[in-house]
């Protein structure tokens, strides 16, 4: 997740809308039905000894659900915020206030779920009862896509909503920004003790398209009806820029507006060049480098901290498209360590598949001839490469 520079992710899948107007259909959406993603909200603050405890926690539960299915946000407001926490704002209040203004933490609520009647609890119910029965729920009746791209000190993002099943009741969409990567100070009780200004937060709350907890309201929840937003984060000086360590994910959430439960989420990371030219994914599918706060507190311009889980095949695999833009002689270039069942699909703008091959077992250095009939009509297309039911996405542009 940290690289120098910042570019766009076409993304398409379970996310939210946009405030600043209606925006052209991109075809960000499918129209299939979708598992239930998690959202972990996590009320913290820089004085809260056991934090970075419910922040590893979290970071195991991504590691065994997978990071497509979980999802976090650090909401920094309140009691054991302190005069060094730079995190907190207004949106963080709006947040914690509809939670009930919990004062002990870490506390937090998974996708607005009750236990028994508190609206949070510790992190100790965060995997079971609660993020285990959401996954466990099934179908979401919304699904959400999303474009997210740097311009400059703006994050762009688009974003499209459509209802597979029907609702028919209050339902409300929040997009919110998120950081990663910016050290400060932070009580561990733990084996650290103190982090004096390196410790490495993640996931922290900086901005959200409304200033309702709940969201803001569709007009539209039966099943069939799609929806169109646009929105625009500015990222504040005091923020610190993309660059190395410091990166920015844009994740939607829809919630019921009657209860407020989360019906959906997803996230996205915006990625620098050197991982990918451009991220995509289904709803329900995305996958990425997650670090979380630990090590001996040394940190380096790697975060200094530790990665979790094992890497992936995708991980360690080497894939290219060259050349790209594509010519009569453009291949996909594969180094696989291991054998896996290889596919791909080409994917149109408006989300159509235009070109499918299955591949079979391939293993080694491949070169396979990328051809399809797509290459005679002019645009930009994402090629969705399947691993062993790993996915990697790349950009192909026909010129």
């Amino acid at each position: 997740m940290k690289k120098k520079s910042l570019q766009s992710l076409l993304l398409t899948g379970a996310l939210g809308m946009m405030a600043f107007g209606v925006s052209a259909q991109q075809g960000l959406v499918d129209k299939k039905l979708h598992n239930a993603n998690v959202l972990i909200e996590d009320f913290t603050g820089a004085t809260c000894g056991y934090c970075p405890d419910a922040t590893q926690r979290i970071e195991t539960l991504m590691t065994a659900e997978g990071k497509d299915k979980i999802y976090a946000m650090a909401i920094h407001f309140g009691s054991f915020t302190g005069s060094r926490d730079v995190f907190t704002n207004s949106y963080a209040e709006k947040l914690l206030n509809h939670a009930g203004t919990p004062g002990s933490k870490p506390i937090g609520r998974v996708n607005r779920r009750l236990d028994g009647a508190a609206k949070t609890y510790s992190r100790g119910k965060w995997t079971s009862p609660h993020a285990s029965a959401v996954l466990a729920s099934g179908d979401s009746p919304v699904n959400l896509g999303v474009k997210a791209v740097m311009n400059g000190d703006d994050i762009s993002i688009d974003v499209e909503v459509y209802f597979p099943a029907s609702m028919g009741t209050n339902v409300r969409i929040a997009t919110a920004v998120l950081q990663s990567g910016y050290k400060g100070y932070q009580s561990d009780y733990g084996s650290h003790g103190t982090w004096q200004d390196d410790y490495v937060n993640i996931d922290v709350l900086r901005w959200m398209s409304t200033t309702d907890a709940l969201g803001e309201n569709l007009s539209t929840t039966y099943k069939g009806d799609f929806s169109a937003y646009n929105y625009t984060c500015t990222i504040k000086s005091d923020w610190k820029k993309p660059a190395d360590a410091i990166t920015y994910t844009v994740v939607v959430y829809a919630t019921d507006g009657d209860n407020g439960e989360v019906l959906q989420v997803v996230g996205v990371p915006l990625i620098a060049g050197g991982v990918s030219e451009a991220g995509v994914a289904k709803t329900g599918g995305s996958t990425y480098d997650r670090y979380f706060p630990g090590g001996n507190g040394v940190d380096s311009d790697t975060w200094g901290g530790v990665k979790t889980g094992v890497e992936t095949l995708v991980e360690s695999s080497e894939i290219s498209i060259y050349p790209n833009p594509i010519t009569s002689n453009t291949k996909i270039i594969m180094t696989l360590p291991t054998a896996a069942s290889v596919s791909y699909e080409v994917i149109n703008v408006l989300g159509e598949v235009v070109d499918s091959k299955n591949l079979g077992e391939v293993n080694g250095l491949n070169e396979i001839d990328l051809d399809g009939d797509f290459t005679s009509v002019q645009g930009t297309y994402i090629l969705r490469l399947m691993l062993d039911g790993e996915v990697v996405s790349r950009r192909l542009t026909v010129m």
